[in-house]
């Protein structure tokens, strides 16, 4: 079984240096993983709800499931933006994933190391710009992203504290419950909603200076803004997609287990 690393590096336009790797993606020809430091993996939300969501995603457009571990590391990084992930040489192959994500996690670990001397500050968190998720500090890509999920996903409803019998009537459709039954299952209790205390301060970062709100996520029946780890950008409590998943949210509870 060939086993690929693949390195994810932040979009900079500048030659790649020591410190840059941000996590690592291992792949097979029949599964992938994530390797990172836990505040990288809480930062991007690298977690396995993210890979099986991505499958689903693939799954439910009628792709069939990657064959190789290139296409395997194309799942892993769905609605990546910003971010690139490039094959990566060992000298020495490996005989499991579980090895690679060792050494893989501690290789990110030494570059976080090196990004936080180079800063000069406190270890980095998830609250640090760098670190923090794309989407969150820029408004653009965020807008980008949201349609993408309205688009694709159902993303809404507008105003949630309306009756919008049409819009949950069709999500209980798909979803194969009824109408009440979909109004409860919102971002804010969705799986892959993160509203960890790092995330909040990455999004209030991004609601500051010249990253100002826009009248979507300004609307206050829309309730908490939290990041969504699936479509990648800032998502509101009281709204849902077609992608909801039970067990949410990720608080810092959940960001420790």
């Amino acid at each position: 079984m060939a086993i690929e690393i693949f390195r994810a590096y932040v979009n900079s336009g500048l030659p790649i240096q020591d410190g840059d790797h941000r996590f690592s993606i291992i792949a097979s020809d029949t599964d992938v993983a994530f390797a990172a430091p836990q505040e990288v993996i809480n930062s991007y939300g690298l977690t396995q709800e993210r890979i099986d969501m991505a499958k689903d995603l693939y799954t439910g457009s009628g792709e069939e499931l990657p064959s190789t571990p290139t296409d395997w590391a194309i799942l892993a990084s769905t609605n990546m933006s910003q971010i690139s992930v490039i094959p990566f040489d060992v000298s020495e192959p490996y005989d499991t994933i579980e090895q690679a994500v060792i050494d893989e996690t501690s290789d990110a670990q030494d570059a976080l190391e090196i990004r936080n001397e180079n800063q000069s500050v406190e270890p980095v968190t998830a609250a640090a710009s760098d670190e923090c998720p794309p989407a969150t500090q820029d408004i653009a890509l965020n807008l980008k992203n949201r349609k993408n999920a309205i688009d694709t996903a159902m993303y809404g409803p507008l105003n949630p504290s309306e009756p919008n019998e049409e819009y949950w009537s069709a999500l209980g459709t798909e979803w194969g419950v009824d109408v009440e039954t979909a109004k409860k299952q919102r971002c804010g209790n969705c799986a892959v909603f993160v509203v960890t205390s790092s995330m909040k301060s990455c999004i209030s970062q991004g609601l500051t200076g010249e990253n100002q709100s826009d009248e979507f996520d300004a609307i206050d029946e829309a309730g908490e803004l939290g990041y969504c780890e699936a479509f990648d950008f800032k998502c509101a409590s009281a709204r849902t997609c077609r992608a909801w998943v039970s067990g949410g949210p990720i608080d810092d509870s959940k960001a420790k287990e």
